[in-house]
């Protein structure tokens, strides 16, 4: 069964879409911390493409696997460096381009 609609949890959290019997599959979340999700998700981990803020004011734009950055993505900091390219485990990895605060780049393998 295929609901919308809104879960709250009593911490304030809340995932709001789409619901598939006890699985969400919502379209975006906010937690009790500040931080915010939108995208896939399953099993209330992000799934898919998607967007995350957290609470430090990082964005990361791209693919997850199980609440983890997997495949390609560019995660912007809030003090302005940046990654972008292929990540596993919330990691870089692989070919990736890194700009620094202060607009060095460096293009090259990560592991």
């Amino acid at each position: 069964k295929t609901n919308q609609g809104k879960l709250t949890t009593a911490e304030g959290d809340f995932y709001e879409g789409t619901f598939q019997e006890t699985r969400g599959t919502a379209s975006q979340a906010d937690d009790s911390f500040g931080q915010q999700l939108r995208g896939r998700f399953l099993e209330c981990l992000p799934h898919g493409v998607g967007k995350h803020r957290n609470t430090d004011g990082d964005v990361f734009d791209g693919t997850f696997a199980e609440g983890q950055r997997s495949g390609e993505g560019k995660l912007v900091m809030a003090g302005g460096r940046t990654f972008a390219g292929s990540w596993v485990n919330n990691m870089p990895h692989g070919q990736c381009v890194e700009t620094t605060e202060d607009g060095d780049v460096y293009e090259g393998a990560f592991e």
